[in-house]
């Protein structure tokens, strides 16, 4: 089984796939890249807990970090991007194809109408503090139940479906995926011990809240 990433290569892989993303929006971009990692291969991306705050979920080491940057829209991150490979890249470009478009306050939003966060503030309203912790595994099986990437469920996904979206292990993670529906792609992610290669297919976009 393969280790889990440290938390700021991740956060570095993101943010040099954005050129810049604000400080509020990285934190949901962990959040679905965690999420769907849980949910496809049953283990953490990373190791760090993310946290019921107000403003939907948060690490809070990666909170502090941000705050000690100069600005609120982040253009680099201490963490190593080439650390990101294999299974994790690919999957993590599928992430940003399906959610890096939608704003901070957006991605905010869909967190707060969804059951993990929800469940872990128990009842709390929308803007109240708490530090209450959000399961790895209400993240996995929420996942799981309810959400699709690139058209299809993490199961599809975990026995070697096509991801739509532009997440090709080939891709220059350098350039920003702004517009993740452009074109077709052939793309291969490690499932288990085998590569399985994807046939290239046309993403119909879908609504996503």
């Amino acid at each position: 089984m393969a280790e889990a990433l440290s938390v700021d290569d991740v956060a570095a892989f993101i943010v040099r796939s954005q050129h810049s993303v604000d400080r509020m929006k990285l934190q949901k971009l962990l959040y679905y890249a965690q999420s769907w990692h849980l949910a496809v291969f049953d283990r953490p991306l990373f190791d760090e807990t993310f946290e019921a705050w107000g403003g939907g979920p948060v690490i809070n080491s990666v909170y502090q970090a941000s705050k000690a940057k100069p600005t609120y829209d982040i253009t680099s991150w201490d963490g190593d991007p080439e650390a990101v490979s294999g299974q994790a890249a690919a999957l993590l470009r599928a992430v940003m194809a399906e959610y890096a478009s939608q704003s901070a306050g957006k991605l905010s939003s869909r967190t707060h109408n969804e059951e993990p966060w929800l469940v872990a503030r128990h009842g709390l309203p929308d803007g109240a503090r708490s530090r209450s912790k959000i399961a790895a595994q209400s993240m996995a099986e929420f996942t799981r139940r309810s959400c699709t990437l690139g058209g299809q469920y993490a199961a599809d996904i975990a026995a070697g479906g096509v991801i739509g979206g532009d997440f090709a292990p080939d891709v220059d993670d350098t350039e920003p995926l702004h517009d993740p529906y452009a074109r077709d792609v052939v793309s291969t992610l490690e499932v288990g011990h085998a590569d399985v290669m994807r046939r290239p297919r046309r993403v119909v976009p879908t609504s996503v809240g």
